[in-house]
This record gives C-alpha cells, structure tokens and sequence, in this order.
C-alpha cells in the first residue's frame, strides 16, 4: 500500500508539471531570433546583404533641382527667364564573391523634368553593366573619359567636348598593387554624341553617325599609373566608322591634403566638318575643335564642408571655356553648389557663333543618399 502511494504520488507530481509548464509557454512565449542586416564591409560602408542570398546590394542615388541664368555655356541660346529642371537618379549596386572571383554590377536609372516637361534623358537607362574581375560588359560611359577620370566637378565642364558618352562595350582592364592598370575596349559607340551633316548632302535629315552597325568595333586602349601624389593615365581610340582616332593624357596631382591640380592635352586627326555655321561632331571620340585641345583646373578644400572648384579650356578652333564653383555641404548628404561660366567663340568658321560670348550662372541644390 505504501509503495502504490508513493507511485500515485509521482504520477500526480509529473502531470501537473507538464500542466504547469504548458501554461507557462503559453503565458510566456519564447523570443524568436531576431534577424539582422548583415553589412558587407569588403565592398563599401553602404553594402548589405541581401537575406537568403551570398549577394551584397547597395542603394544609392540623389534627388536634384538645377535652376540656370544667363546665356547658355554651350550655345549662347538665351534664357528669357530663369530655367529650372528636376532630377532623379537611382544607382544600384550588387556584387557577390564566385569561385571565379568578384561578379558585380552597376545600373544607373535618371528621370528628370524640366521647364514644365519630361526632359530628353528622362526615363533612360543610363548605365547596366556586369564585372568579374578586370572583365566588364554592358552599357556604360566611354573609355575614352571615363578611363582618365572625366575633367573637373563641374556643373558644366563639357563645353569643349572631350569625348563621346554612353556605348555598349566590352573591356578588360588588368591592374597590380603598384598602381599600374592598363586598359583594352570594344565599344559600339552612338550617334547621338556623334553625327554630322554635310553641304553636299542632299537630304538635310541625313546624318553620318558613330555607332557600328557591322562587325567592326571602335577600339580603345589606354595605361595609367597611379600613386599617393596622383594618377597619370593616356588613352587613345579608334573610330571604325569614320576612319578616325583621338588620343590624351591626363596628369592629376594631389599638392596638399586641401589643394589638387590637374591638365589634360588631346590630340585628334578626324576633320571638322560645318553645317549651317555651326561645327559638327565628326568623331565619337575626338569632339573638341580643330586638332588638339587642352583643359586645366584645380579644387581648394577650405574646409570638411566647403571646397572651390575651377576649370578652363581652350582647343584648337579657338573656343575658350571657363568656369568656378563653390561646393557647400549644409547639412549630411546635402550641397549647395553655385557656378558660372563664361565661353568665348572665335572660329572664322563657325559663322553661327564666332566672335560671340556668353555668361551663365547656375545653381544646383542636391540630396545624395
């Protein structure tokens, strides 16, 4: 009788356990794992990974309104009033480690409103392409600028052209650890940076373009050295379409941790071509007028918020093109940023512009995320 006692006993002690902690899961239920964002500090401060994926993604882009004054840099077309447009661009960026080595990619979208309308670049895609390694294909910037780090930041730093802009390409670029990188690209080219018309032609809509339509590619190539003082870099390319090539090479230098300076000298053997008085674009690589060109500037950090920033050019059909500008961060990922320009044309040539000028302000206000 006393051992039945004892077993009731531990049957009715282990079943109001259970009830007991039954009750207690129900009252306090466990904390589930919390899931966080893993940051993916090998390719920059704003990749993150994407969940269930081994891809790292980074979002960024900026809203900008751009409002201008005065005469046109490029054209001397005037503004009756002031010009104001809006513009934003989203810029994703992926990249994941492959037993091949890094795939990445870079897309770049703009929409942009302007003066009461969708502007022309609005809606387009404006760069997509894939890297793994020192291997890229896709759309993107030319070698030709992008290769020799563009000219200045400047608002309008293109009034001498210096080189054709977006172009399906393939390229390759090899790179060591003593700052060395050489370059190789096929690219398709546009008509829209290039395209002339002639006095011969007899339909005025006809126009010689740059893009490849067979099975002969533009070729670009190009070398550069860079080092804790600045980068020196020359590139050249050759135009399949008109028969034509254009070489530069760039010097940046770092003077101090406030003070760096920069000039570039070009050199192009297609011909400049006139219609109705105005230089046409005969080359998607060399754009500037006459054979050789050449631009200089130089940016002054006064301090983390505001920096000075000049450019000048001058090619060889006589157009000189200058501009200044002050950068003002006012707050985190916001810029203020006031310019003017001032071009001059003297091409004998160019009955359309020459012994004209103009002067120009704009102002830019930006949100960078």
């Amino acid at each position: 009788m006393k051992n039945n006692s004892i077993y009731l006993s531990s049957i009715f002690f282990l079943y109001f356990s259970n009830i007991s902690y039954a009750v207690d899961n129900i009252l306090s239920p466990e904390p589930e794992t919390p899931n966080y964002v893993r940051i993916c500090d090998t390719y920059g401060k704003t990749y993150f990974a994407i969940p269930g994926t081994q891809t790292c993604l980074s979002l960024g882009g900026y809203v900008r309104t751009t409002t201008q004054v005065g005469h046109d840099a490029y054209d001397n077309s005037s503004y009756h009033s002031p010009s104001s447009s809006v513009r934003f661009t989203l810029n994703p960026k992926t990249a994941a480690e492959t037993e091949l080595g890094t795939l990445k990619t870079t897309t770049s979208l703009r929409f942009e409103w302007g003066d009461g309308k969708d502007s022309k670049s609005s809606g387009t895609l404006r760069v997509a392409t894939m890297q793994l390694g020192g291997l890229k294909l896709g759309l993107d910037f030319s070698n030709f600028v992008s290769f020799s780090k563009y000219l200045g930041n400047m608002l309008n730093d293109d009034v001498i052209a210096y080189g054709g802009a977006r172009t399906s390409q393939i390229s390759y670029t090899y790179s060591n650890n003593n700052g060395f990188s050489a370059l190789l690209a096929l690219e398709q080219g546009n008509d829209k940076d290039s395209g002339y018309k002639t006095e011969k032609d007899k339909d005025a809509s006809l126009i010689h373009g740059g893009m490849v339509k067979d099975y002969v590619p533009h070729v670009v190539a190009g070398v550069k050295y860079e080092q804790a003082w600045g980068t020196i870099a020359t590139v050249a390319a050759y135009d399949s379409v008109n028969k034509s090539w254009a070489g530069k090479t760039k010097l940046d230098l770092k003077a101090s941790d406030a003070l760096s300076l920069w000039i570039q000298g070009a050199y192009k053997n297609n011909e400049d071509i006139y219609f109705e008085g105005k230089r046409q674009k005969t080359s998607f690589y060399g754009q500037w007028g006459g054979d050789w060109a050449t631009w200089g500037g130089l940016a002054y950090k006064f301090n983390s918020k505001t920096s000075l920033n000049t450019q000048i050019g001058y090619d060889g059909s006589k157009t000189l093109a200058t501009a200044i500008n002050l950068e003002y961060q006012m707050l985190p990922g916001l810029i203020i940023q006031p310019e003017l320009t001032y071009t001059k044309w003297s091409d004998a040539r160019a009955t359309a512009l020459n012994g004209q000028h103009s002067v120009g302000g704009t102002l830019l206000i930006q949100r960078t995320f």
